[in-house]
C-alpha cells in the first residue's frame, strides 16, 4: 500500500524539532511547498510527480499575479493622483510604488525560470541535490525567491499606499488606513509567527 505524505499534519518526528526548526520549516512550507529539500527527496515516485504538478501550477498563479502587479504598479508610476486625498507622487510613496515594481517583476521573471525548472526536474534530480551542497542552496533560491519577491511587492505596496494617503489632506482617512495598515500586520504576525510555533 502506498503511503500517504501529509506535511500540514504533525508526525511523531516532528516532536524532535525545536521551535524555530519548526518555524523555518514553516517558511520553507510557504516559500518552497515542502518543509525542506531532504524530505522533498524522501517523497516517493509517484507522490512526487503529484507535488511537481501542485507546484507547477502554484508558481503559474503566483507568477500570473506579479504580472498583474508590474501593470498595476506602472500604471501608478506613469499617472499623477486624480484626488488630493492620495498623493502617490511625493517621494516617499513613489520610491515604494518603484520598489514594488521592481520586486514584482523579479518575481516574475523568477517565476517562470523555476517553472521552467520544474518541468524537467525529477526525482533522481533532487536525489543528487543532497551531495552537492552548491546545487542544493541554489535550488533553495530558486525555488523560494518567486514568493519571497511577491511578498516583498506586497509590502511595498502596503507603505506606498499608506505613505500617499498621509501626504493627502484627509485626516480620517490617514486614520483609516493606519489602523487598517496595524490591522493587517497583526493578522500577518498571527499567521506566520503564532501558527507555525503551534504546529
Amino acid at each position: 500500500m502506498r503511503r500517504e505524505h501529509n506535511f500540514l499534519t504533525p508526525t511523531h518526528q516532528d516532536e524532535k524539532y525545536t521551535r524555530t526548526q519548526r518555524i523555518c520549516r514553516f517558511a520553507f512550507l510557504l516559500l518552497l511547498g515542502a518543509p525542506s529539500l531532504d524530505e522533498l527527496a524522501e517523497i516517493p515516485e509517484p507522490d512526487f510527480k503529484e507535488l511537481r504538478d501542485r507546484l507547477i501550477t502554484r508558481m503559474t498563479n503566483t507568477t500570473v499575479v506579479a504580472a498583474l502587479a508590474v501593470s498595476a504598479t506602472v500604471a501608478f508610476l506613469t499617472t499623477t493622483p486624480p484626488t488630493p486625498y492620495a498623493a502617490w507622487d511625493e517621494e516617499f510613496p513613489y520610491a515604494f510604488i518603484a520598489c514594488a515594481s521592481g520586486s514584482a517583476i523579479l518575481s516574475a521573471a523568477s517565476g517562470l525560470g523555476l517553472i521552467m525548472y520544474l518541468g524537467v526536474m525529477t526525482h533522481q534530480s533532487v536525489m543528487r541535490l543532497k551531495g552537492n551542497v552548491l546545487k542544493r542552496w541554489a535550488a533553495v533560491v530558486l525555488m523560494t525567491i518567486p514568493t519571497l519577491f511577491l511578498f516583498i511587492t506586497a509590502g511595498c505596496a502596503f507603505l506606498a499606499w499608506l505613505g500617499a494617503v498621509w501626504y493627502g489632506n484627509k485626516l480620517w482617512m490617514k486614520l483609516t488606513m493606519t489602523a487598517l495598515t496595524l490591522g493587517c500586520s497583526a493578522l500577518i504576525v498571527m499567521l506566520f509567527l503564532i501558527i507555525p510555533m503551534l504546529y
